[in-house]
């Protein structure tokens, strides 16, 4: 069984790994070469480690959600209480956020990236740029919506 548990990242390792993977691809090779150098010395999880996994990810959608949402509330009420919105700036907003969801929807690669155990740097980048892309689109279609109200 291959080792499914990712190396620790931080949020300043995750903006780090995210702007070389996009602006120098030659560097995020090397440190995905590092990475799974530490990979291959890691030991395998129990099996008994699943179900924490799936928990887990099902919280760390939660808190996603809820602060894309918040996020929208904020900057939405924040926006409609120094401007008037028109129709045109809620199509904006609501036009972007569904453009935004769109490409994160069909951005993401799959089998062709897929290594046995799931935890690559490349494969990582790839979940966080879909995460990015949803969490950003979700803010600006509930700005949208505040907007709208």
């Amino acid at each position: 069984m291959a080792n499914t548990q990712p190396t620790p990242a931080s949020i300043g390792r995750i903006a780090k790994i995210c702007w070389f993977a996009i602006f120098a691809p030659d560097r995020f090779e090397d440190l995905e070469r590092e990475d799974n150098a530490v990979l291959n010395r890691m030991t395998t999880p129990s099996p008994r480690a699943g179900i924490r996994t799936v928990r887990r990810a099902l919280w760390e959608s939660f808190v996603w959600v809820a602060s894309a949402v918040a996020a929208g509330l904020v900057i939405g009420w924040l926006f409609a209480s120094f401007t008037v919105p028109t129709g045109r700036t809620i199509a904006l907003f609501g036009g972007a956020g569904a453009s935004i969801l769109l490409w994160g929807s069909l951005a993401p690669k799959g089998w062709d990236i897929q290594t046995f155990g799931g935890v690559s740097l490349t494969e990582r980048f790839n979940r966080w740029i879909f995460r990015g892309l949803y969490w950003l689109g979700t803010a600006l279609l509930v700005i949208a919506a505040v907007l709208s109200s």
